[in-house]
């Protein structure tokens, strides 16, 4: 597993500054130009609250390996839109679907 750090926008529009984003050991040709211009690679300086679990793209590349990226963008977002136009577009990937924000706790 690699760790990537960005900005965070939930989907109510709260921003956290350099969050810890996971990705699954993955080839670099499958990650999406946005989210690499997005992130840096390393260890973010905060983390989401224990109550919110980040949005996560799911992939299955040509040879029938699976991936999931943590990703930033918030549903509607130019960069939300990008970020999937990218993995579609990308002939390695067979598959993808994606897992929204989940926050806990909320009544």
């Amino acid at each position: 597993m690699a760790t990537y750090r960005g900005d965070y926008t939930t989907d109510t529009g709260k921003v956290y500054f350099s969050v810890s984003l996971s990705v699954s050991e993955i080839a670099p040709e499958l990650i999406p130009e946005i989210f690499s211009s997005n992130t840096t690679q390393g260890p973010g300086f905060c983390a989401l609250p224990r109550n919110v679990k980040p949005r996560k793209a799911s992939l299955i590349d040509t040879e029938g390996l699976s991936y999931q990226i943590e990703y930033p963008f918030r549903p509607g977002t130019p960069e939300w839109i990008l970020f999937w136009e990218q993995i579609e577009e990308n002939p390695l990937v067979i598959s993808s679907s994606g897992n929204g924000e989940i926050v806990k706790g909320i009544k």
